[in-house]
């Protein structure tokens, strides 16, 4: 049952511009990217690029498995900690604040992306969260 069956009052509008979009589904290209590397045995892995694109992708992936939304591959699926999820999405919302000038169009996009994105899921994930 969609949340919109549910609360027939409840509209949700994405906002986002063409070019949020277009660097949202930039992210999921690296992620599938990344994903397709991570299938290679570990010799045969290639060396992850060091710049600011793989630190925030990184952070992103941090915060999905916080939220329990990525299987751990060695400890398969575990519940939500939305703390470690909050302070994951913090972090990104940090360095959005303290690069704020410094990044390419591209990183800016991204990044504003990436944090709008896990703020929509920490949301809805504390919703379906059992409550205690």
């Amino acid at each position: 049952m969609s949340n919109e069956e549910s609360n027939p009052s409840l509209k949700v509008t994405d906002n986002r511009t063409a070019a949020q979009q277009e660097a949202a589904a930039e992210a999921t290209s690296h992620a599938a990217e990344t994903e397709a590397s991570e299938n290679l045995s570990a010799s045969q892995r290639p060396t992850p690029t060091l710049d600011f694109v793989t630190l925030i992708l990184s952070l992103r992936e941090g915060a999905l498995v916080a939220l329990g939304l990525v299987s751990n591959e060695e400890l398969g699926d575990m519940p939500a900690d939305f703390a470690a999820a909050k302070y994951q999405i913090e972090m990104l919302a940090l360095l959005e604040t303290k690069t704020q000038g410094n990044l390419t169009p591209d990183e800016t996009k991204l990044l504003s992306t990436v944090i709008y994105e896990l703020r929509v899921a920490f949301v809805e994930a504390k919703k379906l969260a059992p409550r205690t």
